[in-house]
């Protein structure tokens, strides 16, 4: 997470003029999983507590590319359920 500003200007660096750079995040992915299981509860609360991983980072993508350069940044956002044998 500390590091999200460099990546990001990395990417920057990187493109070619006028290059397109692709990103799919899956934030809060497996917070958003009702009803959960004592597993996935344990594993988030381990992840969030290492402070390792920002599980919240897509929410923060939209402002960290457009303040490092990147201009006509577009996003989508697409939300799933699944339901019966799928959450097995």
């Amino acid at each position: 997470p500390s590091d999200q500003e460099q990546v990001v200007q990395e990417f920057y660096r990187c493109l070619k003029p006028g290059g397109t750079l692709l990103l799919i995040d899956m934030d809060g992915g497996f917070s958003n999983i009702f009803p959960t299981h004592e597993l996935i509860e344990k594993t988030i609360k381990l992840v969030n507590e290492s402070k390792m991983i920002d599980l919240t980072a897509g929410r923060k993508l939209f402002p960290l590319l457009n303040g490092n350069g990147f201009h006509s940044t577009e996003y989508k956002i697409n939300t799933y359920t699944f339901s019966g044998d799928s959450l097995i």
